[in-house]
């Protein structure tokens, strides 16, 4: 075989073979006599051709078989990216449905973190509000018993100089008597305080009451 021959073999575009061809080839492909032995025996150069038709042949029946499930294949490839790029979608409004749940949470647990503050706060103010209540109902007792002690002390400050000068009259010079002498001394003298307008705690009935 030339050189330009075989290089045409090599580079033959088997693509090209239309159906009634390969009928034709495969009419010589499947006679007994094109066997590349017994070619062989008549001719190296023929085998060699025999071979290459008969390769040929056998390509193209496996192209023809191939083929659907290769056009089978690239469609579902195709369909398989169109799926992806719709998963994909999916997948993308699935994480803003996720983002937006994590900050409804965030903000949901805030409030919960919010309420148990406000709840803690108004038990505390609560219980401070008892106390200042009970407080305020035993000072207001208490406001009684100061203004009596205050009227008390007012009363006993206005009749400190005359209560001192009874007590310093008893201790001076009513020891050397009786007692009912004493009293009578006592009540007589309670008696001249309040006619010269000095307050004295004691009265003519019990002058030593100071």
């Amino acid at each position: 075989m030339s050189g330009d021959f075989l290089k045409t073999l090599k580079t033959f575009d088997k693509d090209s073979l239309t159906e009634p061809i390969k009928r034709t080839l495969r009419r010589y492909t499947t006679s007994p006599d094109f066997d590349p032995a017994a070619v062989g025996k008549v001719s190296t150069a023929a085998r060699a051709l025999c071979e290459w038709i008969r390769a040929l042949v056998t390509f193209t029946d496996k192209t023809a078989e191939i083929e659907p499930k290769r056009r089978r294949a690239e469609e579902a490839k195709a369909e398989l990216e169109v799926q992806m790029t719709a998963l994909k979608a999916k997948q993308a409004e699935l994480q803003a449905v996720v983002d937006k749940l994590g900050e409804l949470k965030a903000r949901y647990d805030a409030s919960v973190a919010r309420k148990e503050t406000l709840e803690k706060s108004m038990a505390a103010t609560k219980l401070k509000l008892e106390r200042a209540e009970r407080l305020l109902q035993g000072l207001s007792g208490e406001a009684s018993r100061w203004t009596e002690t205050v009227a008390q002390l007012a009363q006993e400050r206005a009749s400190v100089v005359g209560d001192v000068l009874l007590a310093s009259g008893y201790i001076a010079y009513l020891g050397p008597f009786t007692n009912e002498y004493r009293k009578e001394l006592a009540a007589r003298w309670v008696n001249k305080c309040k006619e010269l307008g000095v307050p004295v705690l004691a009265d003519e009935k019990e002058p030593f009451s100071l």
